[in-house]
């Protein structure tokens, strides 16, 4: 039977607002770069330039899939880092300004290029902002977990994360839509060119908050430092962490995969071929996402410390699924802003998933502290990351090919039997993959009582060696 072990947060366990905030900051980041070339890729390579949504699938998977790996090495390095400056706040540093400079110059492609050469640059400098970005990522959500002992105070953090990350969630819907404005002529490759450079410039800055705002805690600096392929191995073998990681890779494949065609069914179901139109509904439903996120995101901590993590993934879970549901009924040209509802349906049950992952990744972490003795929160985030930006690779390099199976062809107005496809593909693959996720979160070994007693435990220790 389970027992009641709430306590409440003792005040050395409370992170300062300046950490609190710096920390944060770094969302912006995270939700800017990442969900900024998601959304920008097709419409502004594929549907404005003409590049096939096939190559655009591979030159958005091929930098994912090096990146996921090299995560890896990152997060060890991370770990094993002793500096004056600490073990995570170099390389996000360095990491902050490399993806921002190099965010912005994927947009900005010789004019003069052919198709080819245009997905060559997209290459290239995706890979560049990857790679640096990871570089950014692990340790900034090393840091985090680590930030403070507490598993409510960490859960109360992430909620700071997600109104960050929101933030770039109510500018990136409209990227798009400001590249189309009378300002650049309205011709959208020629305004990309300006809004890529000015928000790439956005998030290098917030990327660096983290890096100077944030103090590292120093009780690790003294532990050996651990072995690559051993920590590799105790990672993948905690029962916990595995299930967590399979109800994240189902929820990412299902929604991921078929993100991109939100804006095809906007433009030619919805706004029936209207490009300006369907950029607005996507702006407008990107934004009450946004905003409902960051309305709900503290109330979504408290329910999760309150009721517990793995029940309020499990409903997350379900509110997400139905929200794909209603978007065949809402999506409909007769009616076009009813094409707004369902996104805001979605964030709540995204919100549950990407904040209380984050919340119970750290609570992992401590179990994991307790059992080997090793403070390990870089190869956790690292393998995380992996698995994130492995599963958007692989959705990535599908999704080209689900455009191309559905029948659209570039320069073309899609058939009434290619919208179609595209609405049904948008409606199974996420309800399918979201109810296998359900099923891991549901069966995860991992609870608060468990938590809570993994805090008191550590407390105890750290307590007794102070002693010594």
């Amino acid at each position: 039977m389970s027992r009641n072990l709430k306590q409440k947060t003792r005040s050395e366990d409370i992170i300062p607002p300046r950490q609190k905030f710096g920390w944060a900051a770094g969302g912006f980041m995270e939700n800017g770069l990442s969900f900024g070339i998601t959304a920008l890729a097709y419409p502004i390579y594929n549907i404005a330039l003409g590049v096939p949504a096939q190559w655009l699938g591979w030159a958005l998977a091929i930098p994912r899939f090096f990146d996921a790996i090299t995560d890896l090495l990152i997060g060890n390095l991370s770990d094993n880092t002793r500096s004056r400056w600490g073990r995570r706040r170099p390389y996000m540093f360095i990491g902050a300004i490399i993806s921002g400079l190099a965010f912005s110059l994927i947009w900005i492609p010789p004019l003069g290029f052919s198709d080819f050469g245009r997905f060559i640059w997209f290459l290239i400098f995706s890979s560049v902002m990857f790679l640096s970005f990871g570089l950014f990522l692990i340790p900034w959500y090393a840091l985090g977990y680590e930030l403070s002992p507490d598993s409510a105070e960490r859960t109360r953090m992430m909620s700071y994360k997600i109104i960050a990350a929101n933030l770039a969630g109510l500018a990136v819907p409209w990227l798009y839509w400001l590249s189309q404005r009378n300002l650049f002529n309205g011709d959208e490759i020629i305004g990309i060119r300006y809004i890529g450079v000015i928000f790439g410039s956005i998030a290098l800055v917030t990327g660096l908050l983290p890096a100077i705002l944030c103090k590292e805690k120093k009780e690790s600096y003294t532990q050996p430092k651990i072995q690559f392929i051993k920590t590799i191995k105790s990672t993948i073998s905690n029962k916990p962490f595995v299930f967590l990681t399979m109800t994240f890779i189902c929820c990412l494949i299902g929604t991921f995969i078929i993100s991109p065609l939100t804006l095809y069914i906007l433009i030619y179901h919805v706004a029936e071929g209207d490009k300006s139109f369907g950029a607005l509904l996507s702006g407008l439903g990107g934004w009450g996402f946004s905003i409902f996120q960051i309305i709900l995101s503290r109330p979504t901590a408290s329910l999760g410390n309150r009721w517990g993590k793995r029940n309020v993934l499990c409903l997350g879970i379900i509110i997400m699924a139905s929200g794909y549901l209603l978007s065949w009924f809402l999506y409909t040209p007769n009616y076009p802003w009813l094409s707004i509802i369902p996104l805001p349906i979605m964030c709540i049950g995204s919100l549950c998933i990407y904040l209380l992952h984050g919340a119970m990744v750290a609570d992992i972490c401590d179990i994991d502290e307790l059992e080997s003795g090793f403070r390990r929160q870089g190869i956790f985030a690292a393998v995380t990351q992996f698995v994130y930006k492995s599963s958007i690779a692989l959705s990535s390099a599908l999704t080209g090919y689900l455009v191309f199976f559905s029948g659209f062809n570039e320069g073309e107005i899609p058939s009434v039997d290619t919208i179609l496809t595209m609405r049904i593909l948008y409606v199974i693959f996420p309800t399918v993959l979201l109810l296998v996720a359900f099923i891991f979160a549901w069966f995860n070994p991992l609870n608060d009582d468990l938590t809570k007693e993994t805090t008191l435990e550590l407390k105890k220790r750290k307590i007794e060696e102070e002693n010594i």
